[in-house]
């Protein structure tokens, strides 16, 4: 009798575009974390409310590109009302 062992495999989804990420469109293996708890009433954290995506490379050029632009926006307002 012959055996022969097949390692198991993760199989990752973009949570953006559904796309499944192997090989060429997975090179950056990104990942996005936005990290927050949630809180009560009284304002104590009481669960984690952190949002995680996967992202096929293409997701994540667009993702990071659109933070950067949102934050160069953000600064520019901050200067502009003379907060820094």
């Amino acid at each position: 009798m012959t055996r022969k062992a097949i390692p198991a495999s993760t199989v990752i989804t973009c949570d953006c575009c559904g796309v499944e990420c192997a090989g060429s469109n997975y090179v950056h293996e990104g990942k996005l974390t936005l990290t927050r708890a949630a809180l009560d009433f009284q304002g104590c954290p009481v669960a984690d409310a952190s949002i995680r995506l996967d992202l096929c490379d293409r997701c994540n050029s667009e993702i990071e590109s659109d933070i950067n632009e949102a934050a160069s926006r953000l600064r520019a307002a901050i200067r502009a009302r003379g907060e820094t």
